[in-house]
């Protein structure tokens, strides 16, 4: 027999969640790549907590932003695949 848990230690409600994988901090300075028209435009943000998946965003971004997830070049056709998340 065994048995399967989830254990919830905070909830936090009214921001943004975005992947974690899509947030990159250098410097201290944390980022995350969203789509404005056609352009892929890094956008500086403040994080909140975390998760194993998701990331809150407590400003920088809006619900609704496009966000980059991955961005996937091709150096042989110089083709570029974007992964894109809307940011709930």
């Amino acid at each position: 027999m065994s048995v399967s848990a989830t254990i919830i230690t905070k909830v936090v409600n009214d921001v943004v969640l975005v992947p974690s994988s899509a947030v990159r901090t250098t410097n201290g300075q944390s980022t995350v790549s969203i789509m404005k028209g056609s352009q892929v435009t890094p956008v500086s943000v403040e994080v909140g907590d975390s998760n194993d998946t998701q990331t809150a965003i407590l400003s920088g971004i809006n619900e609704g932003d496009v966000v980059v997830t991955s961005v996937v070049t091709s150096t042989s056709t110089k083709a570029v695949q974007l992964r894109l998340r809307l940011a709930v």
